[in-house]
């Protein structure tokens, strides 16, 4: 027999996940969806000492849910758009604590023509030391 010890908090990272938004300053550079990588890392409380998925986080429910609530609007700006996904994230589940966020728009658009590789914006809870 094992004791298995779960209770407790846990560090959840989710890493490059990639989704094609609407986002740009123009109507025109938002009229086609561009990639953008969101990170996230948080700490979930649960009670769970058992594997039972009833006490803990789907994640996949979690981006699917993320990606529904993004494909319905439009966004002129990748730090408005960052605060929209930390909101989401930190109200999906109550078990969420000190999120941190970075939100990258790939090969952004410039109308000046320079090579630009990403725009990157970060957030994190004020509980998150």
């Amino acid at each position: 027999m094992t004791n298995a010890v779960s209770l407790g908090e846990k560090t959840v990272k989710i890493k490059n996940l990639m989704l094609e938004i609407r986002l740009g300053a123009s109507d025109l550079e938002r009229s086609f969806p561009q990639t953008v990588s969101i990170n996230f890392k948080f700490t979930l409380f649960t009670a769970a000492s058992a594997d039972n998925l009833d006490h803990y986080l789907c994640y996949d429910l979690c981006i699917t849910a993320l990606k529904d609530f993004l494909s319905k609007n439009e966004y002129k700006t990748v730090e408005y758009l960052t605060e929209q996904v930390y909101s989401f994230i930190n109200d999906y589940s109550s078990s969420i604590k000190n999120l941190e966020l970075s939100v990258k728009k790939l090969n952004p658009p410039l109308s000046s023509g320079a090579g630009l590789e990403s725009v990157k914006i970060k957030i994190r809870s004020k509980n998150s030391g």
